[in-house]
């Protein structure tokens, strides 16, 4: 009996450290579904207003990023290893419900998009 209740609490014990050990790491490139009509490349804006830059390499993930030619704002959903997921307005770059666009954040270039 005693041992039961030892295996029990120490499979919840792994669970947890397991739990706590975890990370967001992004889906591998490889698994991206092509994009549909996007610019060259995203510009880096400003939260109010249209106001864009260049994105530049070592300047992290920015949110929002701005089409350059209709100035749809799409907004950072999370970021790993100069990734950025992005949520997209409806209808926006072939993008369905559940679905987000990934850009490489030194260049402002889509990756492609992924499922949340």
């Amino acid at each position: 009996m005693a041992i039961r209740l030892y295996s029990i609490l120490f499979f919840g014990f792994l669970l947890f450290c397991l739990g706590c050990a975890s990370r967001t790491i992004l889906a591998s490139d490889a698994w991206a579904q092509k994009a549909k009509d996007t610019p060259d490349h995203f510009m880096v804006g400003k939260y109010k207003g249209f106001e864009m830059t260049e994105p530049m390499a070592d300047d992290g993930c920015k949110s929002p990023m701005i089409d350059p030619r209709d100035s749809t704002k799409i907004t950072l959903f999370r970021s790993f290893n100069g990734r950025g997921d992005y949520e997209v307005p409806k209808d926006k770059y072939g993008v369905e419900k559940g679905q987000i666009i990934r850009l490489d954040c030194a260049t402002g270039k889509v990756v492609g998009i992924f499922k949340k």
